[in-house]
C-alpha cells in the first residue's frame, strides 16, 4: 500500500527518524537536538548547512522545531509567497 511506490517516501522515512527522539509524541524537538543529530548521524551536515535548514524551520519560541513541517520543506521545497 503506499500509493504504488516502489520505494519508500522520503517525507515518511525523515518523520519516522525524528519521532524516535520524539518521545513524548509532541510533533516538535528542540533545534539543539536536531542540530546534534544532523552534524553526528548518517549523512553529516557541515555547520553551515546546519545553519540553513535552522533558516528554514518552523521554530517556536522555546526553541522547538517542527519537525513534521521541516521534513514537508526538505521533500517538496520551500512555498514562496
Amino acid at each position: 500500500r503506499g500509493g504504488g511506490c516502489r520505494g519508500t517516501d522520503p517525507e515518511d522515512t525523515l518523520v519516522r527518524a525524528f519521532k524516535i527522539l520524539d518521545s513524548e509524541n509532541t510533533g516538535v524537538i528542540h533545534k539543539d537536538i536536531v542540530s546534534e543529530m544532523l552534524t553526528t548521524q548518517g549523512k553529516r551536515f557541515t555547520p553551515e548547512e546546519v545553519e540553513q535548514v535552522m533558516e528554514i524551520s518552523p521554530i517556536d519560541v522555546a526553541g522547538n522545531l517542527d519537525y513534521k513541517a521541516l521534513c514537508y520543506v526538505i521533500t517538496h521545497g520551500q512555498e514562496e509567497e
